[in-house]
């Protein structure tokens, strides 16, 4: 999930026009505003500066807003925020567009709290450059660019280059435990592409049950027809039963969500499917 702040007259702490000094002066008011963490990260606090020298101070000791916006993040409860410096970058992104390579991977450290880390492959999106390659599935690596990968104290990876256009994955193989380089590698590139979140979907007959599968990787607006076909053929085969993989759904619409479940039940009519939650100040301003 992104940040895209857009700011309104929810306090009399702000004035209808609202002006900032720098872009780093945007995202400190825009978290300290809005972020669901927000009394928790010390350097958010209301009271945490005396004077608007100290708090100037304070934004300009970091290098860019990027740097500024991580060092304000909670980690490790904060696993989900994000900054682009191109809003239509992230809508795209929302609507399951952006320049990718084709693999979608998590990161795990080796060992508890240690800083050494390695990262899989958790699923390649088809006509992509990662399909042209041989990576797959449950593929492992340990560096990029030659780099081994680390987590520093804040939680952040180094290095930084899975962000470049192209970069090299070095791999490794899982070995009793031990994650050990293998001497492969693959160099990959990233493209514009445009996701279909609906990854798989099939059916399994599981005793007398016939179970059908949905893999679906994110709630875009632009792809509910595709969703709707998807079920349109579990009715057609008659499914008893269904499993719905949600493991690498980035999120997305609650609009999306909600015809998605529409689409499993119709019983539930008229009911809450979800509700809200911010930070104490937004709560506070929407139940005055």
């Amino acid at each position: 999930v992104g940040f895209l702040f857009t700011f309104q007259n929810c306090s009399d702490d702000f004035d209808d026009v609202l002006k900032f000094s720098s872009p780093k002066e945007f995202v400190w008011r825009g978290l300290n505003q809005y972020y669901y963490w927000q009394k928790n990260s010390p350097d958010l606090l209301d009271n945490r500066f005396l004077t608007n020298t100290d708090f100037q101070n304070f934004i300009n000791t970091y290098q860019s807003p990027e740097s500024l916006f991580k060092h304000l993040l909670l980690r490790p409860n904060d696993r989900f925020s994000v900054i682009y410096n191109d809003y239509s970058v992230l809508e795209a992104v929302l609507q399951g567009s952006s320049k990718t390579t084709g693999i979608d991977y998590g990161l795990k450290r080796k060992t508890a709290g240690g800083s050494e880390a390695f990262g899989f492959v958790r699923y390649i999106l088809p006509n992509s450059d990662a399909s042209t390659k041989n990576i797959q599935r449950g593929d492992i690596f340990y560096a990029v660019d030659g780099v081994p990968l680390s987590v520093n104290a804040q939680g952040f990876l180094n290095p930084s280059g899975l962000s470049n256009d192209t970069f090299t994955l070095n791999l490794a193989d899982y070995d009793n435990g031990a994650i050990t380089p293998n001497g492969l590698s693959v160099t990959l590139s990233k493209t514009a592409y445009s996701e279909n979140p609906v990854y798989i979907k099939n059916i399994h007959i599981v005793g007398n049950k016939k179970v059908g599968y949905l893999m679906y990787n994110g709630f875009f607006a632009n792809y509910v027809n595709e969703l709707n076909n998807a079920f349109a053929y579990f009715k057609g085969e008659g499914i008893t039963h269904l499993v719905l993989d949600l493991r690498y759904n980035s999120g997305g619409s609650v609009n999306v969500a909600t015809e998605l479940a529409s689409m499993i039940t119709g019983q539930f009519n008229g009911q809450i499917f979800a509700k809200q939650q911010w930070n104490e100040k937004i709560m506070a301003f929407f139940n005055a």
